[in-house]
């Protein structure tokens, strides 16, 4: 099947979907009325509109990403109160270059991004989100902060379920590419009335490159969940729900 290449600016990451609207609330409000949200959901709720890094310092990155948290923010009217405290663990990761292009990016998706491009991961804290090698911060959840997460998961699997794709039919197709088509459909045929909650976003765990594994698959009238269960197990894959995000990652890898 000849399908049009999908412009994906890095493996697997965002691609087709459309992020969460930016919750709306009157800057201009005295801050007792302003009603306060957690940390993850401010890495969720607030839009990065357009990322755009070549060859720039991980610290740099990280301070554009902090700065616009804090201009982004509409959930407090209190400055002080603005924005996420963001820190690198390891000052010596903070030169390596990043090249990145996003538009419309959760600021949580968009610091996923910068830290896996450096070899990094995000861990979410209480009160900071910290940018560290793999395993050199514990992350400790709140039960909040789990709840959240299980909400969000539990809506995901929902949408994946309740997504039907008329028809796929991939031969000999990259396995980069099958999983654009899968994130494609997802927004394609979302029912979701608002646009910015339309689609699904996918990434790779650890941001390693995609396996350019060939999938041949024929499917009718199947539901997203399953059409990515059989396309990731054909290239030796497989896919959990963190969150808002679906996560692929290969056989074996934790």
């Amino acid at each position: 099947m000849m399908m049009k290449p999908l412009q994906i600016l890095m493996p697997l990451i965002l691609i087709g979907a459309s992020p969460m609207k930016a919750q709306e609330v009157d800057p201009f409000a005295p801050a007792s009325l302003v009603k306060e949200i957690s940390l993850n959901s401010k890495l969720k709720e607030i839009i990065i509109p357009k990322v755009e890094f070549t060859e720039i310092p991980l610290y740099i990155a990280l301070d554009f990403l902090r700065t616009r948290s804090v201009e982004l923010d509409l959930s407090t009217a209190d400055p002080a109160k603005k924005g996420v405290n963001l820190i690198l663990h390891d000052q010596k990761t903070g030169d390596t270059a990043l090249t990145l292009k996003a538009e419309k990016v959760p600021l949580g998706e968009a610091i996923k991004l910068v830290a896996s491009l450096a070899g990094l991961e995000m861990v979410v804290q209480e009160n900071v989100v910290v940018v560290a090698p793999p395993g050199a911060v514990k992350q400790v959840k709140t039960p909040q902060m789990v709840k959240e997460e299980d909400v969000a998961a539990a809506a995901l699997r929902a949408k994946l379920i309740a997504i039907t794709i008329p028809s796929i039919e991939f031969v000999d197709t990259p396995f980069p590419e099958a999983i654009g088509f899968l994130a494609q459909k997802s927004f394609e045929l979302d029912s979701e009335k608002d646009e910015n909650k339309k689609g699904a976003n996918f990434t790779l765990a650890g941001g390693k490159p995609a396996p350019e594994t060939q999938i041949t698959l024929t499917l009718n009238n199947v539901s997203l969940f399953d059409a990515l269960h059989n396309t990731c197990n054909l290239a030796a894959m497989k896919f959990k729900l963190e969150s808002d995000v679906v996560v692929i990652s290969a056989v074996g890898e934790e």
